[in-house]
């Protein structure tokens, strides 16, 4: 299968390269035809495109028109992106990423660009700052973008080079979803169904599933979206669309956790590993996590325009999206394994300490509401001020209702062989292990998590002769204000230990789990909730004590202003601008008062106060060859939870996380370097961009391990490095209508291709010791894209595409071998669009079509887990006009 992949990334690479060369080549020869208006797509000899060749083109498009570095994507004629989310869809642009922690995410939701984690970029909604309360109210400024639909937005733009109007808190780079204006676009609408068909890579049980959940392959997607103008004069727009997506599927997650290096005498090796004796490492946990999952995603978007005058437009839009998710989890932990006994350096027998089955149902529902009103003044035919005012509320809710068993073998082991990079295992006694008669009462617990994340802003713009295309002086200035409240409320009620066997609430199903080659015990979470919890008492001390542990309370008010100046030829461009940016936080966060939180808060009052100069300079070579260079300084906003978490307890995830009210913002300086070659009349580019990121005071989160009662824990905490730096080449190349190929394939073929090599280096001070890294969190060494789409008849079109990211750190221990890295992963789509009149068109489409797996390594070279990833496949039927 690793041929397969390999094989089909060559050939669609291969492709795209040979697509450029001839093209290049003979560029001077379409310059006429490729001047500054090649936006221009009613222009004469222009092909009328459609699907992946219009995306392709207006991207292009975007690139050529934009005042720095600027990738975008958009949509086609019938209000589809090649993905279903948002998230799916910007991972197809060079250097970007999406991010996976893996604790039950089973797509792409936070994007890391040009390596930088998700919390240092910042993301807008037609230049109004979002925020996220998704990932459990976390605390984190990345923005889960995967309750975006993609019909929502017209354009969506990565912005990968820094303008003063700009967001200052942005190290990786700023995305802004830009909605459908009416008023500026012409009439349409589109109805489109689309059935999902969903086979399960693995065999989970579904018996014992709570809330929605179906046990069914199917799911599906009614979307919509409506342009229209109106009135006399056509002064009034209305912009209307709306989703609705459900499906169920199933997911495994083997894990053997925690790697243990011994010294000569059996005991645990120095930190580091000066003492080691050679042997592999052992685990002291496997287990088996088997997930069901319902999701049910739906809302919309209304857009009201008005021009009150030629020079004078009003609007005002609103938007609600809300997701809601069931998730039963079945956990099957062997815990506290001890005492190595060696058989060779790779193998051990091992002594079981305890076995606990639980059982945990989650009930997560993540709302994202808001509204925009807004004026632009045309004062004259070069000068427009803009007034914008937003309001955006994002809302985590989830009730976890979780109970758990326990049996101490008193002659069960388990025999580890890691000489592989996926270990493997072996139990003395499996029978025993799945004895419900062995099972006592271990905990239950149930968890109700209230979040909400409340923004308010408001943002003046006034430009003058400030665009793409304007000559001469310019200029822009303006002013920000923005209020972000995040607030997080935990009911924790903690039962007292249910007493007796696990009895008839017990029982073995006989699937046998993905990677996990044993029948596992489960526990029937609805027969507990109504047979044995009724009679439990709660331990009020521990229940407040949590509770409190897990509130925090975080308020943030950002005032900015910028000013910036342009001058500009037929051939230059030159820019430079300010941004004064002061911020102030009040963070309330739970402290513990001898061993207990009792509700007592410290408050934690602080801010800075930053200039942040930028630069930038655009030259044209030729009418179609552009060299770019820009500097901007810029800031990582430290995540809200960063600075106001006290010490939090995950019994699912067994880790603690911690707060650090000490922490200061990161400072970038950021320089890049670009080249853009523009052919084939707007539809042809190839660009080279290097890129370098000094960052002081950079923030990762050192993870510890502590052992609690038998168990071991993953301790993080946030950290200011010493330093930190990154440095990257991005190329790209796109035709989107190959012209030199001889028929059939004539300006029908269109490729795209894009890599991103990326370097990075941190130093940091742990236990007194400065350690240097040669990576950052979330940073892939390379991303590639690459895609092919052919011209059918009728506006017909096939497409494959192709993504891989190289591994990526997602947490910085101590010593790098008990990092967590994400393996390498690759994954190939395909769609066949096929027009059956110029109004209904039918797409098939499929997602992971290799059946590639997430999984996340322990260190560099042993296997901690595996989320397995189905295929998806789609039937979608679009009526449009």
């Amino acid at each position: 299968m690793q041929f397969v992949r390999f094989a089909s990334f060559a050939s669609v690479t291969a492709l795209a390269l040979a697509a450029v060369h001839p093209a290049v080549a003979h560029a001077e020869e379409g310059a006429a035809a490729a001047d500054s208006a090649a936006a221009d797509e009613s222009a004469p000899g222009d092909i009328v495109v459609t699907g992946s060749a219009l995306r392709g083109k207006e991207t292009i498009n975007e690139r050529r028109k934009g005042l720095g570095v600027v990738d975008s994507i958009s949509q086609d004629d019938t209000g589809d992106l090649a993905d279903e989310t948002l998230a799916e869809a910007l991972i197809r642009l060079p250097g970007v990423n999406d991010m996976q922690t893996l604790y039950g995410e089973q797509t792409a939701k936070y994007m890391s660009i040009r390596g930088i984690s998700p919390d240092l970029n910042f993301v807008s909604f037609d230049g109004i700052g979002m925020f996220s309360a998704s990932n459990d109210g976390a605390g984190s400024r990345r923005v889960d973008l995967a309750l975006i639909p993609t019909q929502v937005a017209q354009t969506t733009q990565v912005f990968k080079t820094f303008t003063a109007d700009i967001d200052g808190g942005v190290i990786g780079g700023a995305t802004n979803i830009v909605p459908y204006s009416a008023l500026d676009g012409e009439n349409q609408w589109n109805l489109s169904v689309r059935a999902q068909y969903r086979p399960s890579s693995t065999d989970v049980y579904a018996g014992n599933s709570l809330g929605d959940y179906v046990d069914t392959p199917w799911g599906g997607t009614v979307k919509g979206l409506l342009v229209r103008k109106f009135g006399a004069e056509d002064q009034f727009g209305v912009v209307v669309s709306g989703v609705f997506t459900q499906e169920s599927w199933g997911a495994s997650k083997p894990n053997i956790n925690a790697r243990t290096y011994l010294n000569a005498a059996g005991r645990t090796a120095a930190e580091d590993l000066s003492d080691w004796n050679g042997n592999a490492a052992m685990p002291n946990r496997v287990r088996t996590l088997n997930y069901t999952k319902f999701r049910r995603l739906f809302g919309g978007y209304l857009g009201l325009e008005y021009r009150a005058a030629p020079n004078l437009t009003l609007s005002a839009s609103a938007f609600a999206y809300k997701q809601v998710e069931d998730q039963t989890l079945n956990d099957y932990r062997v815990d506290s394994i001890a005492s190595p006994v060696y058989e060779s350096k790779t193998v051990a027998r091992m002594k079981i300490g305890v076995i606990r089955p639980f059982v945990n149902y989650d009930h997560f529902s993540t709302q994202f509401r808001g509204g925009i009103l807004k004026g632009k003044w045309g004062i004259d035919a070069a000068t427009t001020f803009e007034v914008r005012g937003g309001y955006g509320l994002s809302r985590f809710r989830n009730a976890d209702l979780g109970v758990g068993y326990t049996y101490s073998p008193t002659n069960d082991f388990v025999t580890f062989d890691m000489t592989q990079s996926r270990p493997t295992f072996t139990f003395s006694n499996p029978a025993d292990m799945i004895n419900i008669a062995n099972f006592s009462g271990f905990s239950a617990i149930d968890i109700y998590n209230d979040t909400d994340f409340e923004s308010f802003e408001g943002r003046a713009d006034l430009r003058h002769n400030y665009s793409g295309d304007s000559l001469g002086f310019g200029f822009a200035a303006g002013f920000d204000g923005r209020t972000v409240d995040a607030v997080r409320d935990i009911k924790n009620i903690t039962y007292n230990t249910p007493t007796g066997k696990l009895g008839a609430l017990g029982f073995v199903p006989d699937n046998i789990s993905f990677g996990f080659p044993y029948p596992t015990v489960h526990v029937d979470l609805a027969g507990f909730n109504g047979q044995v919890k009724p009679g439990l008492t709660v331990n009020n001390a521990t229940s407040l004590s949590a509770s409190y542990a897990s509130d925090y309370g975080y308020r943030e008010t950002i005032l900015a202003g910028y000013a910036s100046a342009m001058y500009a030829t037929d051939t230059l461009r030159v820019i430079g601008g300010v941004r004064l940016e002061d911020v102030d936080f009040r963070a309330k966060v739970p402290q513990r008062v001898g061993t207990v939180y009792n509700g007592t808060l410290g408050v934690y009052d602080g801010g800075y106060r930053y200039a942040l100069p930028s630069a930038s300079l655009t030259y044209d070579l030729s009418p179609e060859l552009r060299l770019r260079a820009a500097y901007s300084k810029s800031l990582g906003r430290p995540a809200f939870s960063d600075i106001a978490q006290a010490e939090l307890v995950n019994n699912e995830s067994l880790t603690i996380t911690k707060g650090n009210p000490d922490l200061k913002p990161r400072k970038a300086n950021n320089f890049d370097l670009a080249v853009e070659q523009y052919f084939n009349g707007g539809n042809g580019l190839v660009s080279l961009t290097g890129f370098y990121k000094k960052i002081d005071d950079e923030i990762f989160e050192l993870r510890t391990q502590q052992d609690r009662g038998g168990v071991v824990y993953d301790v993080t905490m946030p950290l200011n490095a010493t330093s930190a730096s990154l440095k990257g080449l991005e190329f790209q190349v796109m035709d989107n209508a190959i012209a030199w190929l001889p028929n059939p394939f004539k300006d029908k073929l269109g490729v795209s291709f894009n890599v991103a090599r990326m370097w990075a280096h941190m130093s940091y001070i742990s236990a007194g010791n400065t350690i240097e890294r040669d990576n950052l969190l979330f940073q892939p060494d390379w991303v590639i894209n690459a895609s092919m789409f052919y011209k059918l008849p009728g506006d017909g079109e096939v497409r494959l595409a192709y993504r891989w990211a190289d591994k990526n750190l997602n947490t910085v221990s101590a010593q790098p071998y008990a990092d967590y890295v994400l393996k390498a992963r690759g994954q190939m789509d395909a769609s066949l669009r096929l027009p059956i009149t110029p109004n209904l068109i039918v797409k098939l489409e499929a997602n992971n079509l290799l059946g590639n797996d997430y999984s996340m390594m322990h260190g560099y070279y042993s296997e901690r887990y595996t989320l397995t990833q189905d295929r998806k496949f789609f039937l979608e039927i679009v009526l449009k006009h």
